[in-house]
């Protein structure tokens, strides 16, 4: 009988979400209102809305001298703790600016999850054992243990029969290069891979076709097209895309078929960091 039914690896940290008045991006100043600090991270939020439903989740990665109050709210709901301290770094923070015309700005310091080591990873085989799904988030912010101590990580769990995901988990394309090397290794031991349309296309886009600027990919990832786009990450070992597309939903797309679903509707939205997850 294993204990674990999700164990999370990823990025860890604050998200200090501000509203502002005004769309000039040029005259940002956090004088507005003071910023409204989160628990944040896609293994931490995911992590404890899987406990929320009732599933027993485990969260693994780097937290600062400041992290108490991440450590007292895993606790409070019962999220299995697998964080690693450091007493002379401050946890990771982001902050993330919403502007009236829907633009976002996002201010990343991802220093202590850099930290993250295969060391560290090797670490959590034993309590991978006791798990039904592994899912590696925040993955390009933890750049030590990217590409091939990943691979070998969802090699492992596939030999164990332990189902595999791995969530981008970037605001912003990547270059085809930089995703190439990070994700390259990987692909052939993921049995669910979660990103946004600029990864996809990054990730899926032919050499001998047109770079589509990011202002344009809304129009031209298409659900046809992105389905296409898909496909050719599962022939390459990918099982299930799921890709989202923030405020218009998600689309999951297998060797059979694809699935576009609504996002639901709320009456009023405080914080939208972090929701996709």
């Amino acid at each position: 009988m294993k204990e674990i039914d999700v164990l999370l690896i990823g990025a860890i940290n604050y998200d200090y979400y501000v509203q502002m008045k005004d769309s000039s991006v040029e005259t940002t100043t956090l004088s507005h209102e003071p910023p409204k600090r989160k628990i944040g991270g896609g293994s931490l939020i995911t992590a404890i809305a899987l406990a929320a439903l009732g599933m027993r989740s485990a969260v693994a990665g780097n937290v600062g001298w400041d992290g108490k109050i991440i450590i007292d709210k895993l606790e409070r709901s019962q999220v299995k703790n697998l964080l690693k301290q450091y007493p002379d770094f401050e946890t990771a923070s982001t902050i993330a600016l919403h502007y009236p015309d829907g633009k976002k700005q996002y201010i990343p310091n991802t220093e202590l999850n850099k930290l993250y080591t295969p060391d560290d990873l090797k670490e959590t085989y034993s309590h991978l054992q006791q798990s039904i799904l592994l899912m590696r988030t925040g993955y390009p912010w933890m750049p030590q243990i990217a590409g091939q101590p990943t691979a070998e990580l969802f090699d492992y769990a596939r030999q164990h029969d332990i189902i595999t995901a791995l969530d981008m988990s970037n605001p912003s394309a990547w270059e085809r290069k930089m995703l190439e090397e990070l994700v390259s290794d990987v692909m052939p031991y993921i049995d669910l891979l979660c990103a946004n349309e600029k990864e996809l296309y990054q990730l899926a886009r032919k050499q001998n076709e047109p770079q589509i600027d990011n202002s344009e990919l809304e129009h031209f990832m298409t659900p046809e097209r992105s389905a296409e786009y898909a496909h050719r990450l599962l022939e390459r070992g990918v099982q299930i895309v799921n890709l989202h597309y923030g405020q218009r939903g998600t689309m999951i797309i297998t060797n059979n078929d694809y699935v576009h679903e609504e996002p639901q509707t709320v009456d009023k939205i405080t914080n939208p960091t972090g929701s996709g997850n």
